[in-house]
């Protein structure tokens, strides 16, 4: 598991039991080291390329001071996906999903329920209270709400949907200390989930159809417009005559160039153009192996 980009072969790994919480199966397995990882196989009804999207989120994860699951290519019997390694710093540690605590709050609270009723500011707010900084992270002086408010800014940068209350947790320490568990599951982020195949291409063919309000309207200077290589309209760029590499590669870049166009004083500049070549490696290896 050197390089990112390269798939691992699950079926030389231990497998271990389901994962009884998410909307799709996941499996865990052991590694020769004795890591626990999860397999999340690519749901094909959204999106081919979920498990790009959960290795480029991993990777941007650290740049911006954010602890995150560690994440790699994978493939069991013939099912490409991705697998996360278990976030606990300790095996012995207890992991609980947030809805857990949450209910404790929350009347007849269903983390299933349309909406996340329940999953409230409040509510975050209380269970927060009871937590501390992720472990391994104390002397950085924050606290477990700042973290996660951490979480949701690294959500708006990478455009992560789905931060709901199985998808952040708690760690539970041998003491019994309550610590904000490190972010996970990324996988609906970066532009790649679309159930509507013919709407991303449509997208991505217009400046003004990614962006309805324009840059001036924004307050920004003309000059500070998005670069209109990524979506020119003439024959030989339109994103009907583009490869899928190519529209997979504008779809990360216009998300990565949405998310890092206001911030020159961060590292996010060399983050986006790495973020683009392991998107790109990790495309190429999908289409080898289909």
């Amino acid at each position: 598991m050197e390089q990112p980009s390269e798939f691992v072969d699950l079926t030389q790994w231990i497998r271990a039991e389901e994962e009884p919480s998410g909307e799709n199966e996941n499996r865990w397995f052991i590694a020769p080291d004795e890591s626990r990882w999860m397999f999340k196989a690519n749901p094909i009804e959204r999106s081919a390329n979920v498990h790009s999207a959960e290795l480029v989120a991993s990777r941007i994860a650290p740049l911006v001071g954010i602890p995150a699951a560690e994440v790699r290519l994978a493939e069991y019997l013939g099912e490409i996906g991705c697998i996360s390694r278990n976030v606990k710093s300790e095996p012995r540690n207890q992991l609980t999903h947030a809805a857990v605590f949450i209910s404790e709050y929350a009347v007849d609270f269903d983390p299933k329920a349309k909406g996340g009723i329940g999953h409230s500011l409040a509510n975050i707010g209380q269970v927060l209270a009871e937590a501390t900084s992720p472990i391994g992270r104390e002397k950085e002086g924050m606290s477990a709400a700042s973290w996660f408010a951490g979480y949701l800014v690294f959500d708006a940068l990478i455009a992560n949907q789905d931060r709901h209350s199985e998808n952040w947790a708690l760690e539970i320490d041998a003491g019994g200390a309550v610590h904000i568990a490190p972010s996970y599951d990324h996988g609906t982020s970066l532009g790649i989930v679309n159930r509507n195949v013919d709407k991303l291409p449509g997208l991505l063919s217009s400046q003004e159809r990614l962006f309805p309000r324009s840059s001036s309207e924004l307050g920004e200077p003309a000059s500070k417009a998005a670069p209109k290589s990524l979506w020119s309209t003439s024959p030989q760029h339109s994103a009907s005559s583009q490869t899928p590499r190519q529209r997979y590669t504008g779809a990360i870049r216009s998300a990565l160039w949405i998310s890092t166009k206001s911030r020159k004083s961060l590292p996010l500049q060399k983050c986006r153009r790495q973020t683009i070549s392991w998107q790109q490696k990790s495309f190429d290896s999908t289409r080898k192996g289909s």
